[in-house]
């Protein structure tokens, strides 16, 4: 069984938005290069290992044969791996992470 193709992210900034250990999800809020924001929101993680805040992201997100997601950035050493994974198409001044799911 082969992994899935891997969805890529590039652009100016990324901010760890917030990170909620009871429900074990983690929100990353994206800057990307056209000035727009998009937000990748994470939940049941088991691993976690990320900057705050870095430039020039390049993040990159497997989903494994298990089903789990893998993902990485080599340049900030953003490490994570997750259950659930999902980037929301809202306006940043209206993002609620309680209405995505």
């Amino acid at each position: 069984m082969s992994n899935k193709p891997t969805q890529r992210f590039s652009g100016r900034k990324a901010v760890l938005w917030s990170y909620t250990n009871s429900h074990s999800t983690l929100i990353l809020r994206l800057d990307e290069k056209n000035n727009t924001t998009r937000f990748l929101v994470f939940k049941a993680c088991e691993f976690i290992r990320t900057p705050s805040e870095w430039s020039r992201y390049d993040i990159h997100i497997n989903e494994k044969p298990n089903g789990k997601y893998e993902v990485t950035d080599k340049n900030s050493g953003l490490s994570l791996t997750c259950g659930i994974f999902c980037s929301p198409d809202v306006e940043p001044g209206h993002f609620d992470e309680n209405k995505i799911w």
